[in-house]
């Protein structure tokens, strides 16, 4: 949960630079599945209309991408 924090502090610091640029959270697939796909963390990501790279590390793959 603080990651998230951190990364809207970052997407407003980066707005105020950047106003262009689109900044993305990228997860591993275990946490996504483990925190992010609960109901609190889906109000979270919708009420901060956060991008997620959803990713399998070990593969170097992408999951999904969910915007």
């Amino acid at each position: 949960m603080r990651g998230v924090g951190y990364f809207c502090l970052y997407r407003i610091l980066l707005a105020e630079q950047y106003p262009e640029y689109i900044l993305d959270l990228a997860v591993p697939l275990d946490t996504y599945t483990s925190f992010f796909a609960t109901q609190l963390a889906q109000g979270i990501i919708n009420s901060q209309q956060l991008k997620l790279i959803v990713d399998k590390p070990q593969q170097e793959v992408i999951d999904q991408w969910l915007h």
